[in-house]
């Protein structure tokens, strides 16, 4: 069965939230700080969402996960970095284009943010490569639909970091895809009705190895 290797290594360290953690000795230049997630809660935009008083009856809380990229080798690279996510209650979560709830984040963060919204403006494509020059830093944001409220621990996955995917060739126009992913853990104890995130306390971070197929095409 026919298959394709690319391979390319090249030094990385990983800056995270707490200390620092180095995986081989020959990987991309890409460095990573994320930050925890957190809440943005956006409220209906029509009339029939508000009281008499002008306050809101209810809102959609949605949750996002703040993290920096920078190039740190000496030349110009190209990385298509992709965020996923899922609780311990086997919901999955994708980082979504949504340009209004962005633009509440970057209220309350106070900082320009690079959401997927930015890629598909600037490539009109889901796969979106994007251009780091040496030494350039990117502040990005990972947004997604509301986390279930049992959820009791968080698992995120960052695709895209290290350039050594193996595409093996399964007929029909698929392939398995087997890559490394940088999978940070986020516990939450206590009160299951309790939502809020500030309550998620970082668990662990490490590579993992993880293999998926592509769907079979159309037609």
């Amino acid at each position: 069965m026919p298959r394709i290797i690319v391979m390319t290594a090249v030094a990385l360290v990983l800056v995270m939230s707490v200390g620092t953690a180095q995986e081989g000795k020959k990987l991309n230049p890409l460095r990573i700080k994320f930050e925890k997630p957190r809440t943005v809660t956006i409220y209906p935009g029509d009339d029939s969402g508000v009281d008499a008083a002008g306050i809101p009856k209810s809102g959609r809380i949605f949750w996002y996960f703040p993290y920096t990229l920078t190039n740190a080798g000496d030349q110009s690279e190209k990385f298509f970095v992709t965020v996923r996510a899922k609780s311990d209650k086997k919901r999955k979560y994708s980082d979504l284009a949504l340009a209004f709830v962005e633009k509440k984040v970057e209220r309350l963060e106070r900082r320009k943010l690079h959401s997927k919204v930015d890629s598909l403006a600037s490539s009109r494509s889901f796969a979106a490569y994007q251009d780091y020059a040496a030494g350039a830093s990117r502040e990005c944001v990972a947004i997604f639909n509301p986390l279930d409220s049992e959820a009791d621990t968080i698992t995120i996955d960052i695709h895209g970091m290290v350039n050594d995917i193996v595409l093996e060739n399964l007929g029909d126009g698929r392939f398995k895809v087997t890559e490394r992913v940088l999978r940070i853990v986020f516990e939450r104890p206590g009160d299951e009705f309790y939502t809020s995130l500030d309550q998620f306390k970082l668990k662990s971070k490490k590579w993992v190895t993880i293999t998926s197929e592509t769907p079979k095409k159309s037609g």
